[in-house]
């Protein structure tokens, strides 16, 4: 399960970055991490920067940001 590692964004709870880690998960959330209010193309450019993908619940926003990539 190492292979997959996540990066939640601040728009999902962050208790599930650790109950994913505890089953075996590479996965860290933003708020872990103190990347609050941050811009979505941060938080994308981030998740790309450390091999993560990306998950969140604000596709409106996210899905230009991939196809513009």
């Amino acid at each position: 399960m190492a292979d997959l590692r996540l990066y939640l964004d601040e728009d999902v709870r962050p208790r599930l970055a650790k109950v994913l880690r505890e089953r075996g998960f590479d996965a860290v959330s933003a708020v872990e991490l103190g990347r609050i209010a941050v811009s979505d193309a941060e938080h994308f450019a981030f998740a790309a920067q450390e091999g993560r993908a990306l998950l969140t619940f604000n596709i409106q926003d996210f899905v230009p940001l991939a196809e513009a990539q």
